[in-house]
């Protein structure tokens, strides 16, 4: 994957998620997959909360301008290379966790947003 001009932060995920990818799972004994099932659930939230700040940001600082799109999904669909639905789904996340930073809170910690399961109100 391409990630020119990204931090130190981006790339090291990057690397993480390569070596993991390397792995072949099919020799790994019950237990070690059963735990890495439910550690990468929580990693896919904590990188689904960081996409959807990030796109936030992206979307309040009109940086799809730059590329000629007028709007944030738009810019999505053709340099993301997701459906307009995708698009527009990751703008509205992104906004949402602007607005519930303890839903941002528990999402970075690997918790998730979803109908099925809202966030406590302690």
């Amino acid at each position: 994957m391409r990630s020119d001009g990204c931090g130190v932060e981006v790339e090291q995920v990057l690397a993480g998620l390569a070596a993991v990818n390397a792995v072949d799972v099919v020799g790994l004994p019950d237990t070690q997959l059963r735990s890495e099932v439910l550690a990468l659930v929580a990693a896919q939230n904590q990188i689904a909360a960081a996409l959807a700040v990030r796109v936030d940001s992206f979307d309040i600082r009109d940086l799809a301008h730059a590329d000629a799109h007028n709007v944030t999904s738009t810019w999505l669909m053709n340099f993301g290379r997701m459906s307009k639905g995708a698009g527009l789904g990751w703008v509205a996340r992104g906004r949402l966790l602007r607005q519930l930073p303890a839903v941002a809170a528990g999402m970075r910690a690997g918790g998730s947003l979803s109908s099925s399961s809202p966030p406590s109100p302690n």
